[in-house]
């Protein structure tokens, strides 16, 4: 996460040649897919826990 940050800023700063845009582009994708998988491991996480009943 923390390199990824830092390889976005300092893409940033470069030139927008057709190369700095495909690096800019898999950079989002793979922060995306990041995301979707941290969203779907914490769902089945979740599905896989015994329900917890209270007293309430």
């Amino acid at each position: 996460m923390c390199a990824l940050a830092v390889a976005h800023q300092s893409f940033n700063h470069l030139p927008k040649s057709p190369a700095t845009l495909v690096m800019l582009t898999m950079m989002h994708e793979l922060d995306t897919t990041r995301t979707l998988l941290e969203s779907a491991l914490a769902q089945l996480h979740m599905s896989t826990r015994p329900p917890s009943y209270t007293l309430h």
